[in-house]
């Protein structure tokens, strides 16, 4: 499918009903932005909205995917056509998440390890270790592992994955890093101490939350 094409018809199929693109984005509930993005082919309508785009810009969902009015001979070869590339795109898109999937869940087995490493190491050094960068390091994967095993494909997703798995991984590691030092600190002074550097953890994803909170109310206001 190419997008410039269908972003130009999408534009005069609106300009044959009179209407502008504020009017187009208020009748479909989203921004006069991202109308603009599909007429320049820098987008495409999501799934959930194309009947009715389809239906207010008296066209069919097969010459929306056309990027063109089709005469009544060509409609059902253009309609094979058009199913045949979301096939490939849908097992392209397959094949990419289980390849995503995978990372995912080796980023996920990496920071565990190193999480268990810097925590249940041989030599005690707990306090050193979470106020350097094997903390903000564990952290990030576990929330970059998030991401990749949930599949998201837009830039929003990416974010919403991320405030929504950013408070949780931060407490999973502090809990973890807590546990630790119960196992392994030897005088109380080292484990009082302990116990306040693992909150270092919740606060590194405390600040990547909000990082992604603002992304996402940024990108809810473009929509």
């Amino acid at each position: 499918m190419d997008q410039t094409k269908i972003g130009r018809f999408i534009q005069s199929s609106r300009k044959q009903i009179n209407m502008t693109q504020k009017e187009l984005a208020d009748k479909l509930g989203v921004s006069d932005k991202l109308i603009s993005k599909w007429e320049t082919g820098n987008g495409m309508p999501d799934i959930s909205i194309l009947n009715e785009l389809c239906s207010t810009l008296n066209i069919s969902v097969n010459e929306l995917l056309s990027g063109e009015t089709l005469p009544p001979e060509k409609y059902s070869e253009k309609a094979e056509e058009n199913i045949m590339e979301l096939l490939k795109k849908n097992n392209t898109n397959k094949k990419a998440y289980i390849i995503q999937l995978i990372a995912g869940i080796v980023f996920f087995i990496a920071a565990i390890l190193l999480m268990a490493v810097t925590t249940y190491g041989a030599e005690p050094r707990l306090v050193n270790n979470y106020i350097d960068g094997p903390s903000l390091v564990i952290v990030v994967a576990l929330i970059f592992a998030s991401v990749l095993i949930a599949g998201t494909k837009t830039v929003k997703g990416v974010f919403t994955t991320i405030r929504k798995t950013a408070i949780p991984v931060g407490v999973l590691t502090m809990v973890f890093e807590m546990i630790g030092l119960f196992y392994s600190a030897d005088t109380l002074v080292i484990l009082l101490v302990g116990l306040a550097v693992a909150v270092i953890p919740l606060l590194y994803a405390l600040g990547i939350f909000m990082i992604a909170l603002l992304v996402e109310i940024k990108l809810n206001k473009e929509a």
